[in-house]
């Protein structure tokens, strides 16, 4: 009997290939969120240091997503509850511009609920996500969403058609929540 062939080794790019990562920040923009949108450009600046120092900064793509909520809120400009500021994902540098200049209501819709659960269907679906790269949301709020059948949510929109779409997506797509 002979010995079977010896199998070829991966090629070095492919065994050392790190994934690509698209982390999209979706937060509360309503009145008493403005230390937190503070405390998010703190720390992706922390982030990127340790990112740099490790040779994964070029991988990694940022975007931002922020909502508020229906009248009385401030709405964004176009009336909507939600609002893209990255219209394309970014690098570090061009990153910690755009939240430099990202600014939080001055009125507030007078509830405690708020539209957590458009600004997450519109980060899942409206994202210019990267083909192939995985795919994460930190969600960043102080107040529970208005629930399905809500006149604030009028797409009735749930914790489960959320999910659905997130995975439903080309890539599934995971959803870290911070409160």
């Amino acid at each position: 009997q002979t010995a079977p062939p010896p199998t070829a080794a991966p090629p070095a790019a492919a065994a050392s290939a790190k994934p690509e990562i698209d982390l999209v920040f979706l937060m509360d923009l309503t009145s008493s969120m403005q230390p937190f949108v503070d405390g998010t450009l703190d720390a992706v600046r922390s982030m990127a240091g340790s990112l740099e120092s490790s040779g994964s900064a070029s991988r990694i793509r940022f975007g931002f997503w922020g909502y508020r909520d229906s009248a009385p809120d401030e709405p964004f400009p176009g009336g909507g509850v939600t609002k893209l500021f990255t219209p394309a994902l970014q690098d570090r540098a061009a990153f910690e511009q755009t939240l430099a200049g990202v600014k939080v209501s001055e009125s507030s819709a007078g509830d405690y609920a708020e539209a957590v659960f458009n600004g997450v269907a519109d980060a899942i679906g409206k994202t210019p996500w990267t083909p192939g790269a995985m795919r994460v949301i930190i969600l960043i709020g102080d107040a529970s969403a208005h629930p399905a059948g809500h006149p604030k949510n009028p797409g009735s929109l749930s914790e489960g058609t959320l999910r659905d779409l997130a995975n439903r997506s080309e890539k599934p797509v995971y959803i870290l929540p911070i409160y």
